[in-house]
């Protein structure tokens, strides 16, 4: 009895990772990405 409990919580949880790798690939607390703005040439930059 408790070694079939234990299998199938290991297959539920072997489900559980590949459905949140499918449903959520960036995590359950993405990480913010640093972002870079660029400045674009100004009219006095363009002569």
């Amino acid at each position: 009895m408790m070694r079939d409990l234990n299998e199938y919580s290991m297959l539920l949880l072997g489900a559980l990772m590949v459905l949140m790798m499918i449903w959520r690939p960036q995590g359950l607390l993405p990480m913010k990405r640093p972002q870079l703005k660029l400045k674009t040439a100004g009219k006095e930059e363009q002569a």
